[in-house]
């Protein structure tokens, strides 16, 4: 789950960044054309990569919540697929994915991934 994000409003050197605390549900409220849908899809983009992306106008940084070990092991295992007759699966490794998306990793970074999601992440501070 998200925690924090930190907004940069614009690209002037001396702006200072503010930082929003996430609430399990959060609300972005402004006119038309206030960027509500593209600090989505900048979140979006960042959820998909793992990554801070350079062309971000609206986001500097995301910081994740780490998860517990309960609630982590159920998501690993509602994600973890079977491996397709004849797919090999190498040993320690899982299957996860959703849908035609799979990819074959290893659990135990996988959870610690999971478990740490800012240790991996490269964002700045």
């Amino acid at each position: 789950m998200i925690k924090n994000i930190k907004l940069k409003f614009g690209r002037a050197e001396g702006l200072n960044p503010e930082s929003i605390a996430a609430m399990p549900i959060t609300v972005f409220v402004g006119p038309n054309n206030s960027e509500k849908s593209k600090i989505l899809t900048e979140i979006q983009q960042f959820c998909t990569s793992g990554n801070r992306n350079s062309n971000n106008v609206i986001i500097d940084s995301i910081e994740l919540s780490s998860i517990s070990d309960d609630v982590l092991d159920k998501k690993i295992e509602g994600v973890t697929l079977k491996p397709n007759p004849g797919e090999a699966q190498h040993p320690g490794h899982i299957f996860v994915g959703k849908g035609p998306t799979r990819h074959q990793v290893p659990e135990t970074q996988f959870k610690q991934a999971l478990k740490t999601p800012n240790g991996l992440i490269g964002h700045t501070h």
